[in-house]
């Protein structure tokens, strides 16, 4: 009897579970073609989407279920967000574990890395940010920003790295120094390096009139400023 053994070939790879949701994207700083998403499945993969491929290039697990991800501006190291608080710092390839810290009481649901790669700031639902000095890649804890009246789900560099802009569950929008920790009158000129708040006046044209603070879950401002690009509840993109 002749047995014919047929070698199993890959032709879609995803994120899985019953009910598990994908919460994290990030594009890398310099290949526009490489993206990086994680979510409940605790699994964080890496795709190159040239020539429409949608092939998966780099994969690992975390600690726990991924809330957010981003890279650092010379797109080395992949910072992860958690529910648990913890932070894992990856390579950029997902195949070495850099650092782990945990500080936050709660979930952190937004990472971000200051444009000249000095800093990383973490937003927690325990209504703080957390900054850290990379530091080649020690990752020092730095000042821990106070002053939300709920949990931290958006927050945003400036051009210069001088100041930060967040927003919170309850709709406010904060902008801070980031030399001393503290909300700052002056920020709210500053031009950011990213615009992912949903609450502030680049987005604020964009939100329906009869929107819910909760309706919009994420945004994200084109760089000449032209286009807002927003997601909500409905599971709508729009623009």
């Amino acid at each position: 009897m002749t047995q014919n053994i047929v070698k199993p070939i890959r032709i879609q790879e995803g994120h899985f579970g019953g009910r598990s949701e994908v919460w994290g994207l990030t594009c890398h700083p310099t290949k526009s073609n490489i993206v990086i998403s994680c979510g409940d499945d605790r699994c964080v993969k890496s795709w190159n989407t040239a020539n429409n491929q949608r092939k998966t290039i780099g994969r690992t697990r975390v600690e726990s279920k991924a809330r957010c991800v981003a890279f650092s501006p010379d797109g080395e190291h992949v910072a992860i967000g958690m529910e648990t608080g913890m932070v894992e710092i990856w390579s950029d390839e997902l195949d070495l574990l850099i650092r782990r810290f945990h500080h936050a009481d709660e979930e952190v649901g937004d990472v971000k890395y200051s444009p000249n790669g000095e800093m990383l700031a973490c937003g927690s639902r325990d209504n703080r940010i957390y900054l850290y000095f990379v530091d080649s890649g020690n990752y020092k804890k730095g000042k821990v920003l106070k002053g939300h009246s709920s949990f931290c789900n958006h927050i945003d560099f400036s051009i210069d790295s001088l100041f930060l802009q967040s927003n919170d569950g309850a709709g406010e929008h904060l902008c801070w120094s980031i030399q001393t920790g503290k909300i700052s009158p002056i920020a709210s000129k500053a031009k950011w390096f990213t615009n992912t708040c949903v609450f502030g006046k680049s987005v604020d044209g964009a939100r329906p009139s009869d929107a819910d603070k909760s309706d919009l879950n994420c945004a994200s401002v084109s760089n000449n400023g032209w286009i807002v690009a927003i997601g909500d509840d409905d599971g709508m993109i729009n623009t």
